[in-house]
Protein backbone atom coordinates (compact mmCIF):
# COMPACT_ATOMS: atom_id res chain seq x y z
CA UNK A 1 0.00 0.00 0.00
CA UNK A 2 1.19 3.74 -0.86
CA UNK A 3 2.64 6.08 1.88
CA UNK A 4 -0.62 8.10 2.36
CA UNK A 5 -0.06 11.45 3.78
CA UNK A 6 -2.27 12.38 5.82
CA UNK A 7 -3.43 8.72 6.37
CA UNK A 8 -7.02 9.89 6.32
CA UNK A 9 -8.64 12.44 4.69
CA UNK A 10 -10.47 15.29 6.57
CA UNK A 11 -14.38 14.47 6.92
CA UNK A 12 -15.40 17.81 4.78
CA UNK A 13 -13.71 15.84 1.90
CA UNK A 14 -15.15 14.91 -1.17
CA UNK A 15 -16.37 12.28 -2.32
CA UNK A 16 -14.89 11.85 -5.19
CA UNK A 17 -11.39 12.55 -2.96
CA UNK A 18 -12.38 10.12 -1.07
CA UNK A 19 -12.50 7.40 -4.22
CA UNK A 20 -9.51 8.71 -5.59
CA UNK A 21 -7.69 8.52 -1.87
CA UNK A 22 -8.94 4.95 -2.30
CA UNK A 23 -7.71 3.90 -5.38
CA UNK A 24 -4.16 5.76 -4.89
CA UNK A 25 -3.73 3.55 -1.69
CA UNK A 26 -3.63 0.19 -4.32
CA UNK A 27 -0.09 1.87 -5.72
CA UNK A 28 3.06 0.01 -3.99
CA UNK A 29 4.63 1.25 -0.50
CA UNK A 30 7.21 2.70 -2.79
CA UNK A 31 4.93 5.44 -4.02
CA UNK A 32 4.25 8.21 -1.70
CA UNK A 33 0.53 10.32 -1.76
CA UNK A 34 0.30 14.30 -0.85
CA UNK A 35 -3.40 15.20 -0.17
CA UNK A 36 -4.12 18.90 -0.37
CA UNK A 37 0.02 20.14 0.12
CA UNK A 38 1.02 23.57 0.05
CA UNK A 39 2.80 24.59 -3.31
CA UNK A 40 3.13 28.41 -3.74
CA UNK A 41 -0.11 29.24 -1.90
CA UNK A 42 -2.40 27.04 -3.68
CA UNK A 43 -3.24 23.62 -2.80
CA UNK A 44 -3.44 20.76 -5.51
CA UNK A 45 -6.11 17.68 -4.21
CA UNK A 46 -3.04 15.18 -4.84
CA UNK A 47 0.87 15.25 -5.12
CA UNK A 48 2.09 11.40 -6.14
CA UNK A 49 5.33 10.69 -6.18
CA UNK A 50 5.96 7.35 -8.39
CA UNK A 51 9.60 6.38 -7.81
CA UNK A 52 9.93 4.67 -11.16
CA UNK A 53 7.43 6.54 -13.27
CA UNK A 54 7.48 10.17 -11.75
CA UNK A 55 5.48 12.80 -9.99
CA UNK A 56 1.89 13.54 -11.28
CA UNK A 57 -0.72 16.31 -10.08
CA UNK A 58 -4.31 15.26 -9.59
CA UNK A 59 -7.03 18.18 -9.38
CA UNK A 60 -10.59 16.26 -8.34
CA UNK A 61 -13.77 18.10 -9.37
CA UNK A 62 -17.61 16.81 -8.21
CA UNK A 63 -19.05 18.85 -11.30
CA UNK A 64 -22.32 16.57 -12.37
CA UNK A 65 -23.58 17.10 -16.13
CA UNK A 66 -25.99 19.80 -15.58
CA UNK A 67 -23.66 21.67 -13.27
CA UNK A 68 -22.14 22.96 -16.54
CA UNK A 69 -23.54 25.36 -18.60
CA UNK A 70 -20.63 26.23 -21.17
CA UNK A 71 -16.70 26.74 -20.99
CA UNK A 72 -13.65 26.40 -23.10
CA UNK A 73 -10.30 24.70 -22.03
CA UNK A 74 -9.39 27.74 -19.85
CA UNK A 75 -12.82 28.61 -17.64
CA UNK A 76 -15.95 26.92 -17.47
CA UNK A 77 -19.06 28.29 -15.81
CA UNK A 78 -20.79 26.37 -13.56
CA UNK A 79 -23.90 26.22 -11.53
CA UNK A 80 -24.91 24.85 -7.57
CA UNK A 81 -26.74 23.30 -6.18
CA UNK A 82 -28.77 26.37 -5.00
CA UNK A 83 -28.67 28.09 -8.32
CA UNK A 84 -25.54 30.64 -7.90
CA UNK A 85 -23.20 30.77 -11.05
CA UNK A 86 -19.91 31.36 -10.99
CA UNK A 87 -16.73 30.94 -13.29
CA UNK A 88 -14.06 28.28 -12.62
CA UNK A 89 -10.55 27.40 -13.61
CA UNK A 90 -10.84 24.66 -16.08
CA UNK A 91 -9.49 21.62 -13.91
CA UNK A 92 -6.97 20.55 -16.18
CA UNK A 93 -5.54 24.25 -16.71
CA UNK A 94 -5.51 24.10 -12.42
CA UNK A 95 -3.43 20.48 -12.66
CA UNK A 96 -0.93 22.56 -14.95
CA UNK A 97 -0.99 25.31 -13.18
CA UNK A 98 0.41 23.48 -10.29
CA UNK A 99 2.58 21.33 -11.93
CA UNK A 100 4.56 24.17 -13.07
CA UNK A 101 4.61 25.96 -9.48
CA UNK A 102 5.93 22.55 -8.13
CA UNK A 103 8.78 22.57 -11.03
CA UNK A 104 9.49 25.90 -9.92
CA UNK A 105 10.07 25.22 -6.31
CA UNK A 106 11.96 22.10 -7.29
CA UNK A 107 14.51 24.42 -9.26
CA UNK A 108 14.81 26.64 -6.56
CA UNK A 109 15.58 24.27 -4.14
CA UNK A 110 19.17 24.65 -2.53
CA UNK A 111 19.28 20.90 -3.70
CA UNK A 112 17.77 20.90 -7.12
CA UNK A 113 21.01 19.55 -9.04
CA UNK A 114 19.93 15.99 -7.28
CA UNK A 115 16.30 16.45 -9.72
CA UNK A 116 18.24 17.83 -13.27
CA UNK A 117 20.13 16.09 -15.66
CA UNK A 118 23.80 17.43 -15.28
CA UNK A 119 25.32 16.13 -18.63
CA UNK A 120 24.02 15.54 -21.86
CA UNK A 121 21.76 16.30 -24.17
CA UNK A 122 18.97 16.65 -21.49
CA UNK A 123 21.38 18.80 -19.36
CA UNK A 124 19.32 21.13 -17.17
CA UNK A 125 16.05 19.02 -17.73
CA UNK A 126 14.25 17.40 -14.95
CA UNK A 127 15.63 13.85 -14.74
CA UNK A 128 12.28 12.41 -13.89
CA UNK A 129 8.32 13.63 -15.66
CA UNK A 130 5.68 15.57 -14.47
CA UNK A 131 2.37 15.18 -15.19
CA UNK A 132 -1.24 16.32 -14.39
CA UNK A 133 -4.89 14.81 -14.79
CA UNK A 134 -8.24 16.21 -14.12
CA UNK A 135 -10.89 14.08 -12.47
CA UNK A 136 -14.67 14.52 -13.00
CA UNK A 137 -15.69 12.18 -10.18
CA UNK A 138 -19.51 12.38 -10.88
CA UNK A 139 -19.69 12.72 -15.01
CA UNK A 140 -19.02 8.96 -16.75
CA UNK A 141 -17.09 8.90 -20.44
CA UNK A 142 -20.53 8.06 -22.08
CA UNK A 143 -21.75 11.19 -20.99
CA UNK A 144 -18.92 13.21 -21.77
CA UNK A 145 -18.99 11.78 -25.06
CA UNK A 146 -23.07 12.45 -25.26
CA UNK A 147 -22.96 14.57 -28.69
CA UNK A 148 -26.50 16.48 -27.08
CA UNK A 149 -24.32 17.65 -24.43
CA UNK A 150 -22.25 20.23 -24.33
CA UNK A 151 -18.91 18.83 -22.51
CA UNK A 152 -17.08 17.23 -25.17
CA UNK A 153 -15.85 20.14 -26.59
CA UNK A 154 -14.92 21.66 -23.19
CA UNK A 155 -13.15 18.50 -21.60
CA UNK A 156 -11.66 16.39 -24.83
CA UNK A 157 -7.95 16.55 -23.21
CA UNK A 158 -6.13 12.81 -22.95
CA UNK A 159 -6.23 13.79 -19.19
CA UNK A 160 -9.44 13.82 -18.41
CA UNK A 161 -10.36 10.45 -16.05
CA UNK A 162 -14.20 10.18 -16.07
CA UNK A 163 -16.21 8.42 -13.04
CA UNK A 164 -16.50 5.14 -14.36
CA UNK A 165 -12.54 5.34 -15.39
CA UNK A 166 -11.79 6.42 -11.54
CA UNK A 167 -14.06 3.58 -10.28
CA UNK A 168 -12.35 1.16 -12.62
CA UNK A 169 -9.02 1.89 -10.70
CA UNK A 170 -10.46 0.42 -7.64
CA UNK A 171 -9.65 -2.94 -9.24
CA UNK A 172 -6.37 -2.87 -10.65
CA UNK A 173 -3.59 -3.90 -8.53
CA UNK A 174 -0.32 -1.97 -7.81
CA UNK A 175 1.50 -2.28 -10.97
CA UNK A 176 -1.71 -1.82 -13.45
CA UNK A 177 -2.48 1.08 -11.78
CA UNK A 178 1.14 2.72 -12.03
CA UNK A 179 0.62 1.53 -15.86
CA UNK A 180 -2.62 3.30 -16.09
CA UNK A 181 -0.93 6.57 -14.65
CA UNK A 182 1.94 6.30 -16.40
CA UNK A 183 0.09 6.47 -19.73
CA UNK A 184 -1.53 10.20 -18.41
CA UNK A 185 1.79 11.81 -18.72
CA UNK A 186 2.84 13.87 -21.52
CA UNK A 187 5.60 13.93 -22.21
CA UNK A 188 6.67 10.47 -20.37
CA UNK A 189 9.94 8.49 -21.14
CA UNK A 190 10.98 5.85 -18.81
CA UNK A 191 13.41 6.88 -16.21
CA UNK A 192 15.54 4.70 -13.47
CA UNK A 193 13.96 4.49 -9.87
CA UNK A 194 14.75 7.64 -7.95
CA UNK A 195 17.01 7.09 -5.39
CA UNK A 196 15.98 8.28 -1.50
CA UNK A 197 17.73 11.53 -1.47
CA UNK A 198 15.88 12.24 -4.73
CA UNK A 199 12.60 11.49 -3.06
CA UNK A 200 13.87 13.78 0.40
CA UNK A 201 14.64 16.66 -1.93
CA UNK A 202 11.11 16.27 -3.74
CA UNK A 203 9.36 16.09 -0.10
CA UNK A 204 11.25 19.37 1.70
CA UNK A 205 10.06 21.11 -1.92
CA UNK A 206 6.30 20.01 -1.05
CA UNK A 207 6.97 19.93 2.39
CA UNK A 208 9.89 21.94 3.75
CA UNK A 209 8.45 21.52 7.43
CA UNK A 210 10.16 18.01 6.81
CA UNK A 211 13.56 19.09 6.92
CA UNK A 212 15.40 18.50 10.17
CA UNK A 213 18.81 18.61 9.72
CA UNK A 214 20.62 21.77 10.68
CA UNK A 215 21.21 24.16 7.58
CA UNK A 216 23.91 26.56 6.78
CA UNK A 217 22.17 29.84 6.50
CA UNK A 218 23.76 33.01 4.33
CA UNK A 219 22.51 36.45 5.06
CA UNK A 220 19.70 37.60 2.12
CA UNK A 221 20.01 33.65 0.93
CA UNK A 222 17.67 30.67 1.76
CA UNK A 223 19.52 28.37 3.94
CA UNK A 224 21.00 25.68 2.02
CA UNK A 225 21.08 22.20 3.51
CA UNK A 226 24.35 20.05 4.31
CA UNK A 227 25.01 17.07 1.20
CA UNK A 228 23.50 14.80 4.15
CA UNK A 229 20.22 15.44 4.17
CA UNK A 230 17.90 14.56 7.06
CA UNK A 231 13.99 14.55 7.16
CA UNK A 232 11.26 13.36 8.81
CA UNK A 233 10.47 9.57 8.19
CA UNK A 234 7.39 9.00 6.82
CA UNK A 235 5.23 7.93 10.07
CA UNK A 236 6.59 10.98 11.84
CA UNK A 237 5.37 13.16 9.32
CA UNK A 238 2.13 11.33 9.21
CA UNK A 239 2.01 11.95 12.87
CA UNK A 240 2.68 15.94 12.63
CA UNK A 241 -0.17 16.13 9.97
CA UNK A 242 -3.04 13.96 11.74
CA UNK A 243 -2.77 15.05 15.49
CA UNK A 244 -5.41 17.48 14.79
CA UNK A 245 -6.70 20.04 17.36
CA UNK A 246 -7.08 20.47 21.02
CA UNK A 247 -4.70 19.22 23.91
CA UNK A 248 -2.66 16.04 22.94
CA UNK A 249 -0.18 14.19 24.91
CA UNK A 250 2.52 13.01 23.16
CA UNK A 251 4.99 10.47 24.82
CA UNK A 252 7.91 8.14 23.94
CA UNK A 253 11.25 7.00 25.29
CA UNK A 254 14.03 9.31 24.86
CA UNK A 255 15.32 9.49 21.40
CA UNK A 256 12.20 8.51 19.86
CA UNK A 257 11.40 11.88 18.45
CA UNK A 258 8.75 13.54 20.29
CA UNK A 259 10.70 16.85 19.88
CA UNK A 260 11.35 16.64 16.05
CA UNK A 261 7.39 15.81 15.94
CA UNK A 262 6.81 18.67 18.24
CA UNK A 263 9.27 21.68 16.09
CA UNK A 264 7.68 20.21 12.69
CA UNK A 265 3.68 20.43 13.98
CA UNK A 266 4.73 24.11 15.11
CA UNK A 267 5.59 24.76 11.53
CA UNK A 268 2.87 23.11 9.94
CA UNK A 269 0.75 25.58 11.84
CA UNK A 270 2.71 28.61 11.12
CA UNK A 271 2.05 28.08 7.64
CA UNK A 272 -0.52 30.48 8.13
CA UNK A 273 0.34 34.05 8.18
CA UNK A 274 -2.65 34.56 10.47
CA UNK A 275 -1.60 32.37 13.50
CA UNK A 276 0.92 32.77 16.33
CA UNK A 277 2.07 29.45 17.39
CA UNK A 278 4.21 29.50 21.14
CA UNK A 279 6.03 26.71 21.97
CA UNK A 280 6.27 26.00 25.81
CA UNK A 281 9.70 24.22 26.72
CA UNK A 282 10.26 22.82 29.90
CA UNK A 283 14.45 23.15 30.20
CA UNK A 284 17.01 24.99 29.01
CA UNK A 285 18.39 21.91 27.75
CA UNK A 286 15.77 21.58 25.36
CA UNK A 287 15.49 24.81 24.64
CA UNK A 288 19.36 25.19 23.49
CA UNK A 289 18.47 22.37 21.21
CA UNK A 290 15.44 24.69 19.40
CA UNK A 291 17.51 27.15 18.59
CA UNK A 292 19.96 25.86 16.42
CA UNK A 293 17.09 23.72 14.48
CA UNK A 294 17.04 25.39 10.81
CA UNK A 295 14.13 27.86 9.96
CA UNK A 296 14.16 29.59 6.64
CA UNK A 297 13.59 33.29 6.15
CA UNK A 298 9.96 32.19 5.55
CA UNK A 299 9.85 30.26 7.63
CA UNK A 300 8.48 30.47 11.50
CA UNK A 301 10.93 32.50 13.42
CA UNK A 302 12.70 30.93 16.49
CA UNK A 303 12.56 34.09 19.53
CA UNK A 304 13.75 33.31 22.87
CA UNK A 305 12.42 34.73 26.21
CA UNK A 306 13.52 34.43 30.02
CA UNK A 307 11.66 32.82 32.51
CA UNK A 308 7.79 32.46 32.67
CA UNK A 309 6.36 31.60 36.15
CA UNK A 310 9.78 29.58 36.46
CA UNK A 311 9.95 27.83 32.92
CA UNK A 312 11.32 28.80 30.21
CA UNK A 313 9.22 28.70 27.02
CA UNK A 314 9.90 30.18 23.32
CA UNK A 315 7.16 31.67 20.82
CA UNK A 316 7.47 30.40 16.98
CA UNK A 317 5.75 33.59 15.43
CA UNK A 318 4.68 33.79 11.88
CA UNK A 319 6.19 35.80 8.82
CA UNK A 320 4.74 38.89 10.22
CA UNK A 321 3.26 38.53 13.52
CA UNK A 322 1.15 41.06 14.56
CA UNK A 323 3.50 42.11 17.68
CA UNK A 324 5.91 40.11 19.38
CA UNK A 325 5.67 37.86 22.19
CA UNK A 326 8.86 39.59 23.73
CA UNK A 327 9.20 41.81 26.53
CA UNK A 328 5.59 40.32 28.03
CA UNK A 329 6.65 37.28 29.84
CA UNK A 330 5.69 39.34 32.74
CA UNK A 331 2.67 40.63 32.12
CA UNK A 332 -0.09 39.85 34.33
CA UNK A 333 -2.46 39.31 31.13
CA UNK A 334 -0.03 36.05 30.21
CA UNK A 335 -0.14 34.88 33.85
CA UNK A 336 -3.94 34.56 33.72
CA UNK A 337 -3.85 33.17 29.75
CA UNK A 338 -1.92 30.78 30.81
CA UNK A 339 -3.75 29.19 34.44
CA UNK A 340 -6.99 29.49 32.31
CA UNK A 341 -5.41 27.58 29.81
CA UNK A 342 -4.45 24.96 31.85
CA UNK A 343 -7.09 25.02 33.79
CA UNK A 344 -9.56 23.77 31.00
CA UNK A 345 -7.03 20.95 30.11
CA UNK A 346 -9.08 17.70 30.98
CA UNK A 347 -8.35 15.35 33.03
CA UNK A 348 -7.80 12.76 30.00
CA UNK A 349 -6.10 13.79 27.22
CA UNK A 350 -5.85 11.75 23.47
CA UNK A 351 -2.68 10.41 23.69
CA UNK A 352 0.12 9.72 20.62
CA UNK A 353 2.65 7.21 21.38
CA UNK A 354 5.70 7.21 19.64
CA UNK A 355 7.57 4.33 18.54
CA UNK A 356 11.24 4.16 16.79
CA UNK A 357 12.99 0.88 15.69
CA UNK A 358 15.59 2.31 15.52
CA UNK A 359 15.79 2.98 19.28
CA UNK A 360 14.61 -0.54 20.35
CA UNK A 361 17.15 -1.60 18.02
CA UNK A 362 20.29 0.26 20.03
CA UNK A 363 18.49 -0.78 23.05
CA UNK A 364 19.18 -4.54 21.68
CA UNK A 365 22.41 -4.02 20.63
CA UNK A 366 23.62 -2.28 23.83
CA UNK A 367 22.10 -5.39 26.06
CA UNK A 368 24.35 -7.92 23.71
CA UNK A 369 21.09 -9.62 22.41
Amino acid sequence: MAEMIPDRLPSEASAGEKRAFAALQQLDDECLVYYEPLVRQRYPDFVVIIPDTGVLIIEVKGWYPADILRGDQQDVRVKSRDGVETVQAHPVRQGRDYMHRLRDECREHPLSAALLNTAGEREGAFIFPFGHIAVLSNITRGQLDDAARPLAPIFSQSNIVTRDELVGWTGLDAKALKAELARRFDPYWPIAKMTQRQIDVLRTVIHPEVQISAAAQTPGHRALPPAGLKVLDYRQERNARSIGDGHRVVYGVAGSGKTILLIARAKMLAEDPGKRVLVLCFNKVLASSLKVRPHENDRPELEAFRRMDGRDFYPLSGRAPRRSFAGQAHRPELRQTRAKVLERMPVALPQTRIKNPDIAWRKRTAAGQ
